[in-house]
């Protein structure tokens, strides 16, 4: 149908056909607005790996809720800055962004010269945009986990972005729970990490206005976990649990 349409209109070229006809149509539905699946993430990094001879191998994680990264940069005479580049690009257009990188086995955000000095590296990355969690299916009454320190500011402004990064780097996102007991479990899982007093906020959705929310994949299916970019104004939040 594209060919007879091209040469219809006058205009055919093969270069330009064979460009439409292989056009990953998918792409409009990702990157900005929508993450490409696991699956399709650790294609298309093996193939960049591939495509520059650099000891490396992408996996989904056995957590099965990112993409792990694995490179043995032992290699020389490698572009590893046209590599850079390229990964970053391919990050963006299918969505996702690091949250864990190890240089050498030492936590660190990756820099180019790291890997024109031939170190070795493992990296975690996810999603920007999970699945889009259908309105119809949330409970009326969410649950925010946040220190007791925020709660003045909070009545204030309300809620606008997860300031803390405890174990991962994420993008600014407000994380929810469906019920009170799965963000009563939380607060005993975040304190092995860090001992704080914490709150737990009440989320009335008809009175937040306008929101999107997302599945958060870290968590099994039976625990009702989501996050959202939006902010949450102060009038749709009070307290669930000191």
């Amino acid at each position: 149908m594209i060919r007879d349409f091209v040469e219809f209109c006058g205009y055919y070229h093969d270069l330009n056909l064979y460009l439409l006809e292989n056009f990953n149509y998918d792409l409009l539905n990702e990157g900005l607005i929508k993450s490409s699946s696991y699956n399709i993430a650790v294609d298309k990094i093996n193939n960049l790996i591939k495509k520059y001879n650099i000891r490396g191998v992408a996996r989904i994680y056995i957590g099965k809720d990112r993409v792990e990264i694995i490179f043995d940069n032992t290699e020389k005479n490698i572009n590893y800055k046209q590599f850079y580049k390229d990964f970053q690009s391919i990050l963006r257009v299918l969505g996702y962004y690091i949250s864990i990188s190890y240089v050498d086995n030492v936590k660190k955000s990756i820099e180019v010269q790291d890997l024109v000095k031939n170190k070795n590296f493992k990296i975690w990355i996810n999603k920007r945009f999970d699945c889009e969690a259908d309105i119809q299916g949330i409970p009326e009454i969410l649950y925010h986990v946040t220190p007791s320190k925020n709660l003045d500011k909070i009545k204030k402004q309300g809620l606008k972005s997860m300031s803390e990064k405890l174990i991962q780097e994420h993008p600014e996102r407000i994380y929810l729970f469906g019920n009170l007991s799965d963000a009563e479990e939380f607060i005993i899982t975040r304190n092995e990490y860090i001992d704080t007093e914490y709150i737990i906020l009440k989320i009335e959705i008809i009175l937040s206005g306008k929101m999107k929310l997302y599945f958060d994949p870290k968590y099994e299916k039976d625990t009702s976990a989501y996050y959202t970019y939006d902010n949450i104004h102060p009038n749709a939040i009070s307290i669930a649990k000191k």
